[in-house]
């Protein structure tokens, strides 16, 4: 009687299991699967964690370190699937989904370049947004002005080039200094000379005496033009909120080329002079007096 009873109670188990595997059963032959790879466009290499989803829904799978996905128990018919991944463009194809089998969709994404908003580097602790600050901030890209004119010094790639920036240069030598001033002076007894940063560092920035006739030679003649990326000029008191009270005059931020990744190139700016003087056809004016020993000794 007991090994009857037994028997019963397995083949009830086993009826049971039966009734809730029948409708999965039932289920997986309604719906279909959806699977393939998501590479780069341009590289053809796998792209991992991007997300893909079944468009209209919230039904998604992501992709392994190999690129590959799978999809299960999709409903039969024309299937939208959209795949997302950060720093590529979204990307959507469609498949047809034939219920019990596995419908193969392979797609490519392609690289997307965020555009981030303009970021004003000071000589403070971090940095700050161009909009989110107060101070008013022009700049001036040197490869375009250095590409169509002659430029020798910074002070070409400033004259006439912002406003409210007026140069000034103290003679006609080639190096000597050049007065700045950022909307014209501001006070009596401290100094009307801007700021200069080069990529964030402050430098002394002044005017050095030559020893020749009162003639002063410029600091800001040490930095080559051609190493140059852009220049930010910063107007106004306003500037002493971003680089302190000594910025009252206004600064100027000179940022450098640096390297960028891509494809490698070269570029050489070659440039030659020379002068020629015939000594032999030369006849000196009457009023020169002629020099012999005789007026030597």
């Amino acid at each position: 009687m007991m090994f009857h009873r037994a028997i019963i109670c397995r083949l009830a188990v086993i009826g049971a299991v039966l009734l809730v595997a029948l409708p999965s059963r039932a289920l997986l032959a309604q719906t279909g699967t959806i699977s393939g790879k998501v590479t780069d466009a341009a590289t053809a290499l796998p792209v991992a964690d991007a997300r893909v989803v079944i468009s209209g829904t919230t039904f998604e799978a992501q992709t392994n370190k190999d690129g590959d996905y799978r999809l299960t128990n999709v409903k039969p018919g024309r299937t939208g699937v959209s795949v997302f991944r950060l720093g590529y463009k979204a990307s959507r194809d469609s498949v047809v989904v034939v219920a019990g089998q596995t419908a193969s969709l392979n797609i490519k994404m392609t690289q997307s370049v965020i555009n981030l908003s303009e970021v004003v580097v000071t000589g403070t602790a971090g940095n700050q947004e161009r909009k989110a600050q107060a101070a008013l901030v022009a700049s001036v890209k040197a490869s375009d002005i250095i590409r169509d004119a002659p430029i020798t010094s910074v002070a070409n790639l400033l004259q006439s080039r912002v406003p409210g920036v007026a140069l000034s240069t103290q003679s006609g030598t080639a190096g000597s200094a050049n007065t700045i001033r950022i909307r014209g002076a501001s006070s009596i007894n401290l100094s009307n000379s801007p700021l200069l940063f080069i990529d964030g560092v402050r430098i002394n920035e002044g005017q050095i005496g030559s020893g020749q006739s009162g003639q002063q030679f410029d600091r800001m003649n040490d930095i080559n033009p051609e190493e140059i990326e852009s220049i930010e000029v910063v107007k106004g008191p306003a500037a002493a909120t971003l680089y302190g009270a000594d910025a009252s005059a206004g600064v100027i931020q000179i940022i450098t080329k640096k390297g960028r990744a891509g494809s490698t190139s070269f570029q050489q700016t070659l440039r030659y002079e020379m002068g020629s003087s015939e000594l032999a056809n030369y006849t000196p004016p009457t009023n020169y007096g002629n020099c012999t020993a005789a007026l030597v000794a």
